[in-house]
């Protein structure tokens, strides 16, 4: 049954990824970013954990789109969401993009109130999905 299972959920990861175009928006409010190091800011919810890099610190005080958007050095998806995805209980999938970090088709398109949006055009290399077996143990 394992294995039907597997490969249904294949079938509705691929027409997932076609039917959102490789795309994924992400809308960050700021009390949800943490600053890791003086130039990298880290963003954590369920089923998503990216990192941006920015070539210098920021100037907390007085960030502004302009600034975000010329200071923009690379994301890192380290946890990608799969929003609408129905995957049957028991199952994780791990989508993962070609490299670790990239700043091609990352767009920061807005800066208001505190969030942070960003629209990012990627596509996935490959994805994993794993069954979780400590309910059967």
């Amino acid at each position: 049954m394992s294995s039907t299972v597997a490969h249904d959920l294949e079938n509705k990861i691929v027409d997932w990824l076609n039917e959102h175009e490789n795309k994924i928006e992400l809308e960050i409010s700021e009390g949800s970013l943490h600053q890791l190091t003086p130039t990298i800011y880290t963003y954590s919810s369920p089923g998503t954990s990216i990192s941006i890099g920015f070539k210098n610190p920021l100037q907390q005080d007085t960030v502004n789109l302009e600034e975000l958007q010329r200071n923009f050095n690379y994301v890192a998806l380290d946890k990608l969401p799969l929003f609408g995805l129905d995957v049957p209980s028991n199952w994780e999938v791990y989508p993962q993009t070609p490299v670790s970090s990239f700043d091609e088709g990352v767009h920061i398109s807005a800066y208001e109130n505190g969030r942070l949006r960003m629209i990012i055009s990627t596509y996935y290399a490959r994805y994993y999905f794993i069954k979780d077996l400590k309910n059967l143990l």
